[in-house]
């Protein structure tokens, strides 16, 4: 298994490429850090803020923290919807090593929902949350997201788990009160409500618990769809088209990111917290005809934003190099301090970059719940995007062409063919470390103890299964 893993790794080069120092840039050291808080907004394109060149609209709360620390300008999710995003964002696993992946039998309509393998995070992987509570940090998460909801293995390592029952009404479980899932319904319309909420939750919760090492992710529901924005955010009465009404529930939300950093300023002080901010996914609006997520792994669904703020860290720092949602758990574990094996890990450190060190880094890309089976890499300076069930792919240059507008698979395509030999043998080094996962979990298999079997055999049955 463990060689299986290092070919894995060997193949895209998932552990951070270590290019020269610059001279002209000193090396960045974070400061010392027993807090951090995980925003993640979902729904929400880095090409929508003013900090990544947005004109249309203002984004000043996000302009800030971004001008506080560091910004990346080439973060990269590993999937286009939620449940695959964020179980890699957690776990610094792909999702096809997690099992958050769609069956691959054909769809031939692109709107059509795929069946999935599962919706579950696998209760023997570890998480963010499970390696800082073993390090002695008070978990908590506040999370306005139905799909995240207990019932599918998202609450490991978390102490205290925050959502909307109701809209606006937060409650709050406990592993021996698992929540069952959580129908959509009534909940899209009032994300506004019920994010303001839980960010007076979080506060409420941080009063209590700020004088300790804390590890608090934070949810917010508002940019998706169906896109409301309340009256104040400049959106005229009777508008109609999706990308404006959009705009307006992203200003919404940055000026709900402006109340959560007067929060972090004063419950928990900026000199010893580090903040992370990003998206699971994007949001598309006809540019490669499909809207919302899930339909394709274009850059409008796949680009998101990534900002860092922490001590030690100099403001106004630009990263170009590319990054992915992996690269944030062993950036947290490094910056706190918690002893963890990178080979573990499919992300590498963030911090190198800062100083310009390193150089973009390689993401692989799956995760579909509508149409056919798509997988996608990234790799220096080229973006293959492979259709299985029509046996296609499309070539794009993101660099001159980051609109992914001019297909170059006629014209490049022994090139094309490379990249696509590496993607269909990653997904089938995907898939043997799946399945070697479920064997090393399964009952009376050795390479797992007693003890931890016993542990997942307990979640199991608190959940219901």
């Amino acid at each position: 298994m463990n060689s299986l893993r290092q070919l894995l790794s060997g193949l895209l080069l998932f552990v951070a490429l270590v290019g020269a120092p610059s001279c002209s840039t000193p090396e960045i050291e974070l400061g010392p850090v027993d807090a951090v808080v995980l925003i993640v907004v979902d729904t929400l394109r880095a090409d929508r803020l003013s900090c990544y060149g947005y004109d249309a609209h203002a984004t000043p709360h996000l302009d800030a923290l971004a001008a506080r620390g560091a910004f990346f300008r080439d973060a990269q999710a590993p999937a286009s919807w939620t449940i695959p995003s964020m179980g890699a964002l957690l776990t610094s696993q792909y999702p096809g090593q997690l099992g958050l992946v769609e069956r691959e039998e054909s769809v031939t309509n692109p709107r059509m929902r795929r069946k999935q393998h599962t919706h579950n995070l696998p209760l023997y992987e570890r998480t963010l949350a499970e390696r800082m509570e073993e390090r002695g940090f008070d978990t908590a998460a506040f999370v306005d997201q139905p799909g995240l909801n207990t019932g599918r293995g998202f609450m490991q390592g978390f102490d205290h788990w925050a959502f909307p029952r109701h809209p606006g009404r937060i409650e709050v479980l406990t592993p021996d009160d698992p929540m069952r899932h959580r129908p959509w319904g009534g909940f899209l319309e009032h994300a506004d409500k019920s994010d303001r909420a839980l960010i007076e939750s979080m506060d409420a919760w941080l009063g209590e618990h700020a004088a300790k090492p804390v590890f608090v992710w934070l949810h917010l529901l508002t940019p998706h769809y169906p896109y409301d924005p309340a009256a104040e955010f400049g959106v005229a009465e009777g508008e109609k088209d999706k990308s404006t009404l959009y705009d307006g529930e992203v200003r919404e939300t940055d000026a709900m990111i402006g109340r959560v950093m007067e929060i972090i300023g004063q419950r928990l002080g900026w000199d010893r917290t580090l903040v992370i901010l990003t998206s699971d996914h994007g949001e598309a609006f006809g540019e490669h005809g499909t809207w919302e997520h899930g339909q394709s792994l274009h850059r409008e669904v796949v680009h998101v934003p990534l900002l860092l703020a922490a001590p030690g860290v100099p403001g106004g720092i630009e990263v170009d190099r590319r990054v992915r949602l992996l690269d944030i758990v062993p950036t947290v574990l490094t910056a706190a301090a918690v002893h963890h094996d990178p080979a573990e890990l499919q992300g590498a450190d963030l911090v190198p970059l800062l100083s310009g060190d390193g150089e973009d880094r390689p993401v692989f890309m799956e995760g579909m719940l509508y149409g056919g089976t798509e997988w996608a890499l990234i790799r220096d300076d080229r973006k293959l995007m492979y259709d299985a069930q029509a046996d296609s792919f499309l070539f794009f240059d993101p660099r001159r062409d980051p609109l992914e507008l001019d297909d170059l698979s006629g014209t490049q395509k022994r090139r094309a063919l490379g990249l696509l030999d590496a993607v269909e043998t990653t997904h089938r080094l995907m898939a043997a470390d799946r399945s070697h996962r479920l064997a090393a979990a399964a009952p009376g298999d050795t390479a797992v103890s007693a003890e931890e079997r016993a542990r997942v055999q307990q979640a199991l049955k608190s959940l219901g299964y």
